[in-house]
C-alpha cells in the first residue's frame, strides 16, 4: 500500500500565510506545520482539503477566534492540534462535529470559555488537552465522562472550580489525568484509583479534601501527585501494591498516621515526598532497600 500523501514542513521558519492551492493536492491526508512563524487567523482555505485526517498548526502565531464553521474541515479529521498559538474567544460547538476525531490539543492559547456540551459527541476521542488557557471559572463538564475511549485528559492551569465528577470513574480506558493547579474542591472521586489502565494522576495544587479513596486497584500506576491539597486521614496501605509506581508526592496536606511499611518495598519507586503533613512514627526501615530510591 502506498503511503498516505502529506504536507510536512516542521521547524522551517515559514511565515505564511498558508497558500490556498495546498488543497489542490486532492488526496492530501496530513498537514503538519508545527513550530513555524505563521501569522494570521485560522486558515479556512483548508476547508477544501476534503480528505484531511491530521492537521497540526501548533507552535505558530495564529490569532483570533476559531471560525464558527470550523466543522467544514474534513469529516475524516482524526488529529487536530492548535496548541501553543494565540487563539482567543470561545471554543465552539462545531468542534464537536468531527466523528473520527481521536486527538484534540488546544493547550497554551488564550481561549476564554470552556467546551460546549457537544464535546461529548466525540465518541472516538482518546486525547483531550485544553490546558493552560484563560478560561473563565468553570466546573469540569459532566459530558467529558461520556468520552468512553478517552486515554488522556489534561486540563491543568485552567481555572477549574467545583468538584471532580464522580462519573470520571466511568472512563475505563483512562491512562493519564492531569487537573493540577486549578481551584477544584471536594473529595477525590471514589472510583478514580479503580481504573485498571490508569498510569499517571496529577491533582496537585487544588483544594481537595477528605481521605485518599480506597481500595486502590490501578495496578499500572506510575505517578501519583496529590500534593498541596487538604487531604486528611492516613496514607493508604494499598499504595504498597503498586509495583510500577515510581513517583509518589503527597506533601503539603493534612495526612496523619504512620507511613505504611508496604511503600518501602515498592521496586520501582524513585521519588517520594511526604513533608508538611501530620504523619507520625519513623521512616519504614526498608525504605530504599527494594528500589533505587
Amino acid at each position: 500500500m502506498a503511503p498516505s500523501p502529506d504536507f510536512s514542513f516542521i521547524d522551517k521558519t515559514i511565515t505564511g500565510p498558508i497558500p490556498p492551492f495546498i488543497c489542490d493536492l486532492k488526496n492530501l491526508t496530513a498537514i503538519d506545520l508545527q513550530n513555524n512563524y505563521i501569522l494570521g487567523p485560522f486558515p479556512t482555505a483548508l476547508y477544501n482539503c476534503t480528505k484531511l485526517e491530521h492537521l497540526d498548526l501548533s507552535q505558530n502565531l495564529f490569532v483570533g477566534c476559531i471560525p464558527g464553521d470550523v466543522d467544514w474541515l474534513s469529516t475524516h479529521l482524526r488529529t487536530f492540534n492548535l496548541s501553543d498559538n494565540n487563539f482567543t474567544c470561545d471554543i465552539l460547538a462545531a468542534i464537536g462535529q468531527f466523528p473520527e476525531l481521536t486527538t484534540l490539543r488546544i493547550f497554551l492559547n488564550e481561549f476564554n470559555n470552556f467546551f460546549p456540551p457537544k464535546i461529548g459527541k466525540l465518541s472516538r476521542l482518546e486525547m483531550l488537552a485544553p490546558s493552560d488557557n484563560a478560561f473563565a471559572l468553570m466546573a469540569i463538564l459532566s459530558t467529558f465522562t461520556l468520552l468512553r475511549k478517552l486515554k488522556q485528559l489534561l486540563i491543568k492551569d485552567s481555572s477549574l472550580i467545583s468538584e471532580i465528577p464522580e462519573t470520571i470513574g466511568n472512563l475505563a480506558e483512562l491512562e493519564e489525568l492531569d487537573l493540577s493547579n486549578n481551584n477544584l474542591t471536594g473529595a477525590t472521586p471514589n472510583d478514580l484509583f479503580m481504573l485498571k489502565n490508569l498510569r499517571i494522576v496529577d491533582l496537585s495544587k487544588n483544594h481537595l479534601s477528605g481521605p485518599i479513596p480506597q481500595p486502590i486497584e490501578a495496578v499500572k500506576m506510575e505517578v501519583i501527585d496529590l500534593s498541596k491539597n487538604n487531604l486528611t486521614r492516613t496514607i493508604p496501605d494499598d499504595f504498597g501494591t503498586l509495583t510500577e509506581l515510581s513517583h509518589l508526592s503527597l506533601f503539603s496536606n493534612q495526612l496523619s498516621g504512620e507511613i505504611p511499611e508496604s511503600i518501602s518495598r515498592l521496586p520501582s519507586l524513585t521519588y517520594v515526598r511526604l513533608p508538611s503533613n501530620n504523619v507520625s512514627g519513623t521512616l519504614p526501615p526498608d525504605l530504599g532497600q527494594y528500589s533505587i530510591l
